[in-house]
């Protein structure tokens, strides 16, 4: 290709990056086709995924797809780049002056309700004042439903883009197409590259004009925008595709923008986006969600608060479990502004529903205190406002707290509260609750009623229809099983993990197939028979590796989490070797560092670096990290 000239036969690692950057999957995909032998082979379907993984939504061919598929490339991975881009996503050519190249990426505006999250990728000076001048022109074109310094630029993948320079104005036009669509409800044309400078009212010329008229055809759009007085040069670059020249900002909307406007209604919109957010974990649709949240946050009316706070709740969740707890946190802090600021507006539901998901966050932030006092507050609302669902859900929520907190007897009576109200009012959920408070009571060493919560679950189960079972059976197994390994019950464990709906959930859902690998892995590990030691020290080793792309990052700590427990077994049979006292570094590095983790786990960890070098106490030093790593 002219702007990336990458042959598949030279995969090089600079050309390996030059094609991540660009969003090229094809070069990998033949490459797995053309691998040979079992390291070979899984070296480059991975790296097909990470390329998958980085193309931008809806930029993937379905044959290429389909030679994915059949290669047996992560499913999480493929199904990234088959997610719908939103309706203001404009396609924009991007000069990277550090490779001398050009190449076309995704990108939009997104709402900011915290602000302070900064553009993805970074803007250089020049870059960050075009982007600046589309709000404002964009403002006066559309009236936005919030202040513009709460909206910045994001890239569809900006981990594509880290470390390319972006500067100059050329992203100015397609900046304020983005934000035009959004405001004014009017979809962006797909298809089509943007690039131009704004200057007033007039479009601009940019630097680099052939380059950038090339990668838009390499990346597959059938036309591109570029300032009139530029015309000819972009037609001098015979790149095959259309030229839609534009020299006033009038001339730019039409061309880039269809011309009916959607019809917004505010409860339609939070109830897809709930929806959405349902289905959170299946194909790891998180980044789409977070998406989603954003624009939906950002264009909900002033006049609807309480829909204001249930989407920034969601959107909260869905940055903890990409990995960004303090972004999730920010984001909760908008909301509770706007809970104080329209007291008088908001119901209870939305109210106890936000200190919820405060309560997670502040878990997963390590701060234990403040998680206990929100989920107080959930229980107090809920409990006030005769919210029964939301009643259990805050208890459950309390009793996560407590755990994390390794206050197991704490954690019991939130779970035995909540399965109390759960079988007065809805006694086919129950199994959900059951399955906490197995864990608990196993972690307190009271078998008998341990063991009376898995019958009764499992009872639940069986009446479920056969296509629906397997979900909720993982879960059910996996939480007995835990409760077995903390009984030191480890054949039953074995049992009770080692069968199909579990075997599903190890391979197809990180939550809660990080779990169960760890239970099994344990039981396995701990048995009599060599093989399975071997097998189970082979489930917690590859921990890390079982779901792709569904563990960046917020699940990459639980997965190491894992090896860490893989370290102990082996220490305790004297099989620590290389390889794993590798393993088991890489995953002290990978623990969290946010919020407060150093304080609560850096000792810990401390105490583990040191006894791998010394050898001295290192079992008891990751079995005190292990405990600790239970907030995780």
């Amino acid at each position: 290709m002219s702007a990336l000239p990458i042959a598949e036969h030279a995969l090089d690692p600079e050309s390996i990056e030059r094609a991540l950057r660009a969003g090229r999957v094809e070069p990998f995909v033949a490459r797995a086709e053309r691998a040979e032998g079992v390291a070979g082979r899984r070296y480059a379907r991975e790296l097909a995924a990470r390329a998958f993984s980085l193309a931008d939504p809806g930029s993937v061919a379905i044959a290429l797809r389909a030679r994915a598929r059949a290669l047996g490339i992560e499913e999480a991975a493929i199904g990234a780049c088959e997610e719908t881009p939103p309706p203001h996503a404009v396609r924009v050519p991007l000069f990277d002056a550090s490779a001398g190249e050009a190449l076309v990426r995704m990108l939009w505006i997104e709402f900011d309700p915290a602000g302070g999250g900064g553009d993805r990728p970074a803007l250089g000076a020049r870059a960050s004042a075009a982007f600046a001048d589309a709000l404002a022109i964009g403002a006066e074109r559309a009236a936005p439903p919030r202040a513009v310094d709460r909206f910045r630029l994001v890239a569809a993948r900006p981990r594509a883009l880290e470390g390319v320079a972006i500067d100059g104005e050329s992203l100015g036009a397609a900046a304020l197409v983005s934000a035009v669509s959004l405001w004014s409800e009017r979809a962006a044309r797909s298809g089509i590259a943007v690039t131009g400078a704004l200057r007033g009212g007039v479009i601009a010329r940019v630097g680099a004009i052939a380059a950038k008229v090339r990668a838009a055809r390499d990346a597959g759009c059938g036309a591109i925008v570029v300032p009139a007085e530029q015309e000819d040069e972009a037609r001098s670059a015979n790149a095959g595709i259309e030229i839609v020249a534009v020299g006033t900002i009038d001339a730019l909307l039409e061309a880039t923008l269809v011309a009916v406007r959607a019809r917004r209604d505010p409860e339609r919109a939070v109830r897809e986006a709930r929806a959405l957010f349902a289905e959170g974990w299946r194909g790891y649709r998180w980044p789409a969600i977070d998406e989603r949240l954003a624009r939906v946050a950002g264009t909900l009316p002033d006049a609807r608060p309480d829909l204001q706070i249930e989407a920034l709740s969601r959107l909260a969740a869905a940055r903890r479990h990409l990995g960004d707890p303090e972004g999730s946190l920010r984001v909760l802090e908008s909301a509770r502004a706007i809970a104080e600021r329209e007291a008088d507006a908001i119901p209870d539901a939305p109210l106890t529903a936000l200190e919820q998901q405060r309560a997670m966050t502040e878990l997963k932030l390590f701060r234990f205190r403040a998680a206990a006092q929100a989920a107080r507050r959930a229980i107090t609302i809920a409990r006030r406002a005769r919210l029964r669902g939301e009643h259990i859900k805050a208890l459950g929520c309390a009793g996560l707290v407590e755990m994390g907190r390794r206050r197991d007897d704490a954690a019991r009576a939130c779970f035995d509260e909540a399965l109390a109200l759960t079988l007065r009012h809805a006694p086919e959920d129950a199994a959900r609750s059951r399955v906490y408070l197995m864990e608990a009571l196993g972690r307190l060493g009271r078998e008998a009623e341990a063991r009376a919560m898995w019958r009764a679950a499992m009872d639940e189960v069986a009446e479920d229809e056969p296509g629906a079972r397997g979900k909720k059976e993982s879960w059910v197994r996996t939480g007995w099983g835990g409760a077995l390994v903390a009984l030191g019950r480890w054949s039953e464990a074995r049992e009770v993990l080692d069968v199909p709906a579990v075997h599903e959930a190890l391979h197809e859902h990180p939550l809660p197939g990080l779990r169960a690998r760890r239970h099994l892995g344990l039981a396995l590990a701990r048995g009599d028979d060599r093989d399975a030691r071997e097998r189970g020290l082979h489930l917690l080793a590859s921990s890390t590796l079982a779901h792709g792309r569904a563990l960046e990052p917020g699940l990459r700590s639980l997965a190491h989490v894992n090896v860490l427990v893989e370290a102990e077994v082996r220490v305790a049979s004297a099989r620590l070797d290389e390889d794993a006292t590798a393993r088991t570094r890489t995953a002290l590095a990978a623990l969290p560092t946010w919020g407060d983790a150093p304080r609560w786990l850096g000792a810990a960890r401390g105490r583990v670096e040191r006894a791998l070098e010394s050898h001295v106490e290192l079992g008891r030093a990751l079995q005190e990290l292990i405990a600790r790593c239970e907030a995780i």
